[in-house]
């Protein structure tokens, strides 16, 4: 009944994080409560948003190689998109933007993880062929 419970309310909280986007502010409200408290709505709230954008670009790339397009990025086969990967591609891309003087909390989770996966995985005509 419990574990009922909780993903009820993990559904109902991630049916409002999902009906706009996460922005940068947000994102590290919820890191820091997530690093603090373990297991909490929050940590889990952000790894499953996280895992959904991941997967919605994952997918999005396998869509365009099927059609013979160019993908979004160029991520080596030996690569995982996991939490730490994403997590990590976000900081460095917010903290890029940061240092050329451009704002960045008010901005989407999806959009920097995207700039930063183009950034991190950039494709050449010979890797986007793979």
């Amino acid at each position: 009944m419990k574990s009922l419970k909780m993903m009820l309310l993990l559904v109902l909280l991630l049916g409002s994080v999902s009906a706009s986007a996460m922005t940068y502010e947000k994102y590290k409200w919820l890191k820091n409560i997530a690093t603090a408290t373990e297991g909490t709505m929050e940590a889990v709230t952000l790894t499953v948003y996280l895992a959904v954008v991941a997967k919605t670009y994952r997918d999005t790339n396998l869509s365009l190689k099927k059609r013979g397009k160019t993908p979004l990025y160029c991520q080596p086969k030996t690569i995982s998109l996991n939490h730490d990967t994403v997590t990590e591609i976000i900081e460095t891309e917010a903290e890029m933007t940061t240092q050329s003087g451009t704002g960045i909390d008010s901005a989407s989770i999806s959009t920097i993880l995207l700039e930063g996966l183009r950034e991190t995985y950039p494709c050449t005509i010979h890797s986007a062929q793979k």
